[in-house]
């Protein structure tokens, strides 16, 4: 949870859909249990890598989408801060040292992510479906 973007509703959902990190032989078979692995279109001579195969959770990968848009565009440049590149067009910073961005501004960007209603959530914000989820598993426990 120490990168912009990524809060507790993003590190729950990424833990939970994981499950058993035993399972995968190495980092790189994530990719495609997430979905986030390209299709490969062959036909005799020809090879083309077209869109993401999305074949894994669906949710993930949106709150993983969501985190690395945050990543790139909501963290503005501000002075005082170290930007390494930056587009002449948007004005925003592409990368940001980590070290630069101030707790409040995580603060911030996590709550707008886990305040936005999402439409595969079914319109609900996921701090209120993480609620919902969180209360059911206590009346099953209990």
């Amino acid at each position: 949870m120490t990168i912009p973007g990524v809060g507790p509703v993003v590190a729950l959902g990424f833990v939970s859909t994981i499950d058993i990190p035993g399972r995968f032989k190495n980092s790189k078979a994530v990719g495609p249990a997430l979905g986030l692995t390209p299709v490969l279109n062959q036909s005799g001579e020809s090879s083309r890598v077209g869109r993401v195969s999305l074949c894994g959770d669906q949710m993930m990968r949106t709150l993983l989408y969501e985190a690395a848009q945050v990543m790139l565009t909501a963290i503005r440049s501000r002075p005082g801060r170290k930007a390494q590149s930056r587009t002449p067009t948007d004005g925003l910073s592409r990368e940001v040292d980590p070290l630069s961005i101030s707790d409040g501004d995580l603060t911030e960007i996590c709550n707008r992510l886990n305040s936005t209603p999402r439409k595969c959530l079914g319109y609900k914000t996921p701090a209120e479906v993480f609620r919902q989820k969180l209360l059911a598993q206590r009346r099953r426990a209990g």
